[in-house]
């Protein structure tokens, strides 16, 4: 999921509170709702998780969500046929157990009994009912083709009938999901936002509404009090929750502070009991004033560049190879992201499930020798000394820790020949820009892993990305590759043809990856039971507050 999260500069603030209702009277409100839906209130008071996000919450449509911060938030409100633990590690959701097929194919889940927060039956048939939609082209669902392993989604994705996709309820409490091939890494998907039941009455009732706070029902542990799009949330613990018994925060409040700076000051206010990101230019600093409150792990996420390889210079692997070799990847790192980031070697960054990741041209080469093929590269293709002057203008979303990125690869590409400008807006503004397929030069984009697979990182290269292949790669044998690899039930062939096509796509440079994420989460003492875990998962349902805190 996108995250991530020139010289001309926009900075979008955190949004105000709007002036018509003020903090205290949310305040009361919240309190109020969470007193009256506890049927066993855990405290005698309600407490109170402050969880701030850097970035900005577009929606919480389940289907339309894109955003590593948007999963945060629905992560609370929606739970799956899966979902993680605190650790990590999928556990069983709204199924209590699931069967698969000898083939791989066939996939049968039973269904737990359950209510949606406005009062209504979870059935199985909730899940078909999201399923067809997410397939839907009216629903305009951007992951959706995450889940074209399942029989009948392309055609449905394409305008045929979502009605014969290869899932089905039986009965309530039984939902079967029929597989056009095995797909490995299927469970996992299956704990995705995008994966999410729905219930069909309340969507029919409110329609492009239904995603509203007063309208949305969710069967998550938190229901939805108040949402401002792209300000804050309230969420209130749901009593309807099977597990509600052992969720043990009452009201959680999401502030989306697109500014570090000034998460990093309300954390250490006191205004927030957790931020998950943190300006790095100066991570020791950071690190000696603030103690075990700063938590820095290895996080599978790729920050990197897209190139709009539809138009020149940009469609000319030659160019695109030349600014990925210019980049110093060990300054990026080091002298700009201050050790919260690692130079990426490859697209896939390592440590999903025993894949070895390609590594890219610019791996191996000294300094001198890099620049020396850039330079070549560019004289190749008629840029440089003695040919055409070459400009580039790179789009990204405004941050300061992005800013101070994109000035250091403006000054890489200097040392070749090469002019950039940049131009920064706010995260919602500059994602949307880059899935509405209008021309561009250069974009930063970045991608978190979703599920612990090397194809959650390769798709967005190919085909079945839809709006999300911000390059607009097309590479025959890239697509080949792919498509034998997503046939391929034997392991470590599988990951052979995986890594074939990274190299594939490494040497034509329709994308530049620069830095491996580390996750930097800043985390007050009275949190209790934040685990850090390899995917970056932490569901309010896990934490608890420290007594007297």
């Amino acid at each position: 999921m996108l995250a991530v999260d020139r010289f001309v500069i926009v900075i979008e603030m955190a949004l105000p509170m709007p002036t018509s209702i003020s903090r205290a009277a949310i305040a009361a409100a919240v309190f109020a709702a969470a007193f009256a839906a506890c049927a066993a209130p855990v405290s005698a008071a309600p407490s109170e998780f402050r969880r701030g996000l850097a970035g900005t919450i577009a929606t919480l449509d389940p289907q339309k969500a894109t955003t590593f911060v948007e999963a945060s938030a629905l992560g609370d409100l929606f739970e799956g046929l899966v979902t993680f633990d605190a650790r990590g590690a999928l556990i069983p959701g709204a199924a209590t157990s699931w069967t698969v097929s000898p083939d791989g194919l066939t996939y049968t889940f039973a269904v737990r009994e359950g209510r949606w927060s406005n009062g209504d039956p979870l059935r199985a048939g909730d899940f078909v009912f999201a399923f067809r939609r997410l397939f839907s082209p009216a629903t305009g669902a951007p992951t959706a083709g995450l889940f074209d392993a399942i029989l009948g989604a392309r055609a449905a994705m394409k305008g045929g009938d979502p009605a014969k996709i290869g899932v089905a309820a039986p009965d309530d409490r039984t939902l079967t999901i029929r597989l056009a091939r095995p797909t490995p890494y299927f469970l996992a998907l299956l704990a995705l936002p995008a994966a999410s039941p729905l219930d069909p009455a309340q969507v029919a009732r409110d329609g492009a509404d239904f995603a509203r706070a007063g309208n949305l029902a969710t069967d998550g542990a938190y229901r939805l009090v108040d949402f401002a799009p792209n300000g804050a949330i309230t969420l209130a613990r749901d009593p309807a929750f099977h597990d509600a018994a052992h969720v043990a925060i009452d009201v959680e409040r999401i502030d989306t502070i697109e500014d570090r700076a000034q998460g990093l000051r309300r954390f250490e206010a006191g205004a927030l009991d957790a931020y998950d990101d943190a300006p790095s230019g100066d991570l020791a600093g950071l690190r000696a004033r603030l103690g075990d409150r700063l938590r820095v792990s290895p996080f599978p996420g790729t920050f990197y560049l897209a190139l709009d390889t539809r138009h020149p210079p940009f469609d000319d692997a030659r160019v695109r190879r030349a600014l990925s070799l210019a980049v110093d990847r060990g300054t990026l790192a080091r002298k700009v992201w201050g050790g919260a980031m690692a130079p990426a070697t490859g697209f896939v960054p390592p440590g999903l499930g025993g894949y070895a990741p390609a590594q890219g041209p610019w791996i191996g080469p000294s300094p001198a020798a890099r620049i020396a093929e850039a330079r070549r590269l560019l004289h190749a293709a008629g840029y440089g000394e003695g040919g055409k002057p070459l400009t580039v203008e790179i789009r990204c979303n405004a941050s300061e820790n992005n800013r101070a990125t994109m000035v250091q690869i403006a000054a890489d590409w200097a040392r070749v020949g090469v002019g950039a400008s940049v131009r920064m807006s706010d995260l919602k503004s500059h994602f949307a820009f880059l899935r509405s397929g209008a021309p561009y030069d250069v974009a930063r984009a970045g991608w978190v892993s979703d599920y612990p697979d090397a194809q959650d990182f390769l798709f967005l290269l190919g085909k079945d990305a839809g709006p999300l292949d911000y390059s607009h790669y097309a590479d025959p044998v890239f697509e080949d590759l792919m498509a034998r690899a997503a046939r391929e039930t034997v392991p470590a062939a599988r990951f052979a043809l995986l890594r074939a096509a990274e190299t594939k796509a490494l040497a034509d440079g329709p994308v530049i990856p620069l830095l491996d994420y580390r996750s930097i989460d800043l985390v007050s003492p009275r949190v209790v039971g934040w685990i850090d875990n390899p995917l970056g998962k932490h569901l309010t349902r896990w934490l608890r507050l420290a007594p007297g805190s």
